[in-house]
């Protein structure tokens, strides 16, 4: 994967903008316009899980369950997806520790991490949002 030279020219997206995104949500320009201005999109598989889990919760959106799962996956398909191994799960349990974050959460702050100063993440959870600058991690968000 080749990545640009500039803060934001990679996104990582997180379970909240995954989920914004293919909602009728306010905060879905902003999701969709970091996309759009980025090189490359990136969501770790966990993102995806999560969303499809969340998905029966759903229950403010005018879509059916099945519009949802459809935008979800088309989603997917429009991202690089990082891999939730071993070392990452490592990794994202050391930022949880350090920063009080899930480790669901400290996951996509590592997928962000490892793309390095290129990368922004996009979320709209405080507390990711808050650890993500102390790890000095740019955030699009609300």
């Amino acid at each position: 994967m080749m990545f640009a030279d500039n803060p934001g020219d990679v996104v990582v997206i997180d379970t909240t903008a995954l989920l914004a995104s293919c909602l009728n949500d306010p905060r879905r320009d902003i999701v969709t316009s970091a996309m759009r201005a980025a090189a490359y999109t990136v969501m770790s598989e966990s993102a995806f899980a999560e969303a499809l889990c969340a998905v029966p919760q759903i229950r403010d959106d005018p879509y059916s369950e099945s519009d949802l799962i459809n935008a979800l996956h088309h989603a997917h398909d429009r991202c690089h997806i990082a891999a939730v191994d071993t070392a990452r799960i490592h990794a994202a349990t050391g930022i949880a520790r350090r920063t009080g974050v899930r480790v669901s959460a400290a996951i996509h702050l590592d997928t962000a991490m490892s793309l390095g100063e290129r990368a922004a993440i996009v979320t709209f959870d405080p507390r990711q949002i808050t650890a993500a600058i102390d790890l000095g991690i740019h955030v699009i968000s609300a």
